[in-house]
């Protein structure tokens, strides 16, 4: 994996209470038509309230209703009855015992019902909704938090497919009447880096909120430092 500029600023609230989860490596999470099998915790930037997991996703048997793989699949017929076999890891996030952690994983949720949030190449992908605290979303290699700034053409191209993701997510939010209050390095995931094809998308939807409302949601670590001092 690789990293993305990492910020020095202080972390007044750099890491949250929470419970231990009972998601464990092996673990195996039944959705509605695919299966996720816990690979291992993702510890993330510390900020979140929500743990996080990579998967292994795999077609869930007797499923009545085959919906779209999430990612690549290779078809295979054996005995002319077809078999999946994906290609694909997923991330599980689920909302932690922090006071607010449910609430804004059901926020994202509902994000993705705005019009044209989930169809916008801009925007992580959701699979499914497990339960009321679990959903599971598309997988990326890494985050631009991560991913170490260097004055080179590779780094410029990254930025250039940043900050076009993060300004066409804001219109279509906007279109709306719907605001992002939480963009952050970690909040920009990033896959091919290394390849002329990067693909950046935004994630982590919790915070979006109707323009106007959630005045106090924006994350310490992107204040300005006069702000920041007098918070």
């Amino acid at each position: 994996m690789y990293s993305v500029i990492s910020s020095n600023l202080p972390r007044a609230r750099r890491s949250l209470a929470r419970a231990t989860s009972s998601l464990t490596p092996g673990h195996v999470l039944q959705g509605a038509c695919w299966n996720y099998s816990i690979l291992e915790h993702v510890e993330g930037d510390h900020t979140h309230n929500s743990d996080v997991f990579k998967a292994k996703v795999g077609p869930r048997e007797n499923a009545r209703v085959l919906h779209e793989a999430p990612e690549w699949f290779v078809l295979l017929h054996h005995f002319h009855t077809p078999k999946l076999t994906l290609l694909l890891r997923a991330l599980i996030k689920k909302a932690s015992k922090f006071e607010y952690a449910t609430e804004n994983l059901q926020r994202e949720v509902k994000s993705y019902d705005i019009p044209g949030v989930a169809s916008a190449g801009c925007f992580r992908e959701m699979y499914e909704q497990i339960d009321d605290s679990t959903i599971t979303l598309e997988w990326l290699d890494t985050t631009l938090a991560e991913v170490k700034y260097l004055p080179d053409m590779r780094t410029y191209s990254i930025i250039k497919s940043v900050l076009r993701t993060a300004f066409t997510s804001c219109v279509v939010l906007e279109d709306h009447k719907q605001v992002n209050t939480d963009y952050k390095p970690a909040n920009i995931l990033l896959s091919n880096i290394n390849t002329d094809h990067i693909i950046a998308k935004v994630e982590d939807l919790g915070l979006v909120v109707p323009v106007g409302e959630l005045f106090h949601a924006q994350p310490y670590d992107m204040r300005d430092l006069e702000v920041f001092l007098k918070s």
